[in-house]
């Protein structure tokens, strides 16, 4: 199996990430039996998207504005006011909105945060 080093640069990812993350998902490729073009086309796709061209690992959830807070998670927050707590508050966010989800304990537990989105795939819960 060659690298997949030449297909991320051909991605326009940055060639210093594109040499660290290829061994990795070299081995992805290998471990999971990812081996024809479409199934590694989709993976890629994918990653590149959840991570910013793989340069966001962690989930951004250091929101500025109520609106916006609003605007993602409607249902969490009808109102203005119900959002405000949360506004340049990760921490206190991902507790709301990811606690008692996902195999994660209820907001008071810290889970949600402990539990936010990491990785290429940004998965989330416990």
């Amino acid at each position: 199996m060659t690298s997949i080093e030449p297909v991320l640069l051909q991605c326009r990812i940055r060639p210093q990430l594109a040499k660290e993350f290829a061994p990795h998902i070299d081995a992805a490729f290998l471990r999971f039996g990812i081996s024809d073009k479409e199934s590694q086309a989709g993976f890629l796709a994918h990653a590149i998207h959840e991570s910013a061209d793989f340069t966001r690992l962690e989930e951004n959830l250091n929101y500025t504005t109520a609106e916006r807070l609003r605007a993602v998670w409607p249902r969490r927050f009808p109102t203005i006011e119900r959002a405000a707590p949360f506004v340049r508050n990760p921490e206190a966010l991902a507790n709301e909105v990811y606690g008692g989800r996902m195999g994660n304990g209820d907001a008071s537990s810290g889970e949600g945060w402990k539990y936010r989105g990491r990785g290429l795939f940004q998965l989330t819960g416990r």
